[in-house]
């Protein structure tokens, strides 16, 4: 597959904002070409015009359509039980907590940025530390979630403690879903396990 190495030198913002624009997107539309097993190369180089842009936008739309396919019902119907026994979003999961449901919410972000705002009563379990277990329980569903819609931290987690006999939850959108519906944010100095006592409650 062919390496990517961009011009940067064709997007200075000074020299022409429209193609640095254009450039940042069809970046990320390359990396998911790349992902998906297509061959891409752009090299923007000084004097091309935005025409050049629009027409390898259209040919990335293009490239990236999906065939649209007629699927097994049986096969889509395990796949979504499957969906709605092991996620939950965060209008959901907030509910639950209001409601007491038996669940142990689980931050599974860096221990800095569990620290700058979480979900109300979740308990940080950072990557470097997976292994101890730690503030995982048994005897309830640990919801787990990390930074994105895009991140795959929680989802690894919850393989891992699953693994271990753990059951669990992903809740879909990570922390940043829930933010984005608005919901309670708790933030404390230093991770809950630690038994600190200075957190407080606020609306994002």
């Amino acid at each position: 597959m062919s390496s990517f190495r961009p011009d940067w030198s064709a997007c200075s913002p000074r020299k022409n904002r429209g193609l640095c624009k254009l450039w940042k997107k069809f970046r990320s539309l390359q990396l998911r070409c790349l992902a998906q097993g297509v061959n891409y190369l752009w090299k923007p180089q000084r004097g091309q015009g935005l025409e050049r842009g629009i027409t390898i936008n259209f040919n990335l739309k293009n490239i990236m359509k999906t065939e649209l396919k007629i699927n097994d019902p049986a096969k889509a119907r395990a796949y979504f039980e499957d969906k709605l026994a092991f996620t939950t979003g965060p209008v959901e999961l907030d509910r639950m907590i209001h409601e007491g449901a038996g669940i142990n919410v689980v931050d599974v972000r860096a221990a800095e940025d569990y620290a700058k705002g979480h979900i109300p009563g979740a308990v940080n379990l950072p990557q470097d530390r997976w292994d101890t277990l730690e503030g995982l329980q048994r005897e309830k569903i640990n919801v787990l979630y990390c930074y994105t819609q895009t991140c795959h931290l929680a989802a690894n987690a919850a393989f891992r403690f699953a693994d271990k006999g753990y059951p669990v939850m992903e809740m879909d959108g990570g922390f940043e879903a829930w933010k984005e519906a608005d919901l309670d944010i708790e933030r404390e100095a230093v991770n809950r396990l630690k038994k600190t006592t200075s957190r407080f409650l606020h609306r994002h």
